[in-house]
């Protein structure tokens, strides 16, 4: 009888011992999926941060698009400032938008860069560039993707399937280099719009309409340094003058410029533009 009782002592304390390991291990494994929960959770947390940092590094600065708009139409009522948009079109070029960035930095400017799909797609390399862009607080604006009036406007009128392919292609392009995230509203008709609305386009204001729906609007100029207007290749002290006469008795300048690759004349002009608008009073800045 002793001998029963013993055995039956010793299969209770086994059954003891095995329930309190099996205890202690599912302890242990809750302990390890609140651990793993929490990592997976500050996991995500870090993630969500870096994306909206991200987000919040890929955006443009600027001044809206809607005043940039009145000032180009003579709509914006001036309140004293003295404004002026750099804006660069047909880039980005590997050899002289890096200079024309370097040139801004020194003078710790803000500028608006209209980019053209063919030419991001032609290199790599634009693709740095266009995140250095808006690393350095610039704007980045959308100029089609082929710049190709033949295409873009047959007959001089607007093809608008085919321009809201490119505006839709260069887009694409553009977040390819910086981020999905990324969305400029900002779009250059090659040519612009109100040499299209003086060539009496029928389609442009079913253009406007389109672009408002992906919440983009077209942005002009009301100053330029002619380098694609007339003689080709003028040099920068003609360049200047020429500034000088478009913008004069303008307090707010919406400057039109050229970083393609073949631009060095525009390169040179640079410093002397800004230098020549710095004397006169202006405060630069781009836009979103």
């Amino acid at each position: 009888m002793k001998k029963i009782l013993g055995i039956l002592l010793g299969i209770i304390i086994i059954s003891i011992n095995i329930i309190t390991l099996s205890s202690c291990n599912k302890h242990k494994e809750d302990n390890v999926k609140t651990h793993n929960s929490f990592s997976e959770n500050h996991k995500e947390t870090i993630i969500k941060e870096e994306m909206k940092e991200e987000e919040k590094k890929f955006s443009n600065e600027g001044m809206d698009v809607s005043i940039v708009q009145d000032i180009i139409h003579r709509r914006y009522k001036n309140h004293g400032e003295k404004i002026a948009f750099l804006t660069f079109d047909d880039g980005p070029s590997t050899n002289i938008t890096p200079k024309v960035l370097d040139v801004l930095k020194e003078n710790n400017i803000k500028a608006t860069f209209f980019l053209c799909g063919k030419k991001i797609k032609e290199q790599e390399v634009s693709k740095e560039i266009i995140k250095r862009i808006l690393e350095e607080g610039h704007s980045i604006g959308n100029h089609s993707y082929s710049h190709d009036y033949y295409k873009l406007y047959p007959k001089e009128n607007t093809n608008i399937d085919a321009f809201m392919n490119e505006v839709n292609e260069t887009n694409n392009l553009i977040k390819e280099a910086v981020g999905s995230e990324f969305k400029t509203r900002l779009i250059r008709m090659p040519n612009g719009e109100m040499t299209r609305r003086h060539n009496k386009d029928k389609n442009i204001d079913k253009l406007m309409e389109k672009l408002k729906e992906i919440d983009m609007y077209s942005v002009d100029w009301n100053a330029l340094t002619g380098d694609e207007e007339g003689k080709k290749n003028k040099s920068k002290g003609e360049l200047l003058q020429y500034l000088k006469k478009t913008s004069k008795d303008k307090d707010n300048l919406v400057i039109l410029m050229h970083d393609a690759g073949h631009r060095k004349n525009s390169l040179e002009a640079l410093p002397e533009v800004i230098a020549y608008l710095k004397s006169e009073g202006y405060e630069f800045s781009s836009m979103k």
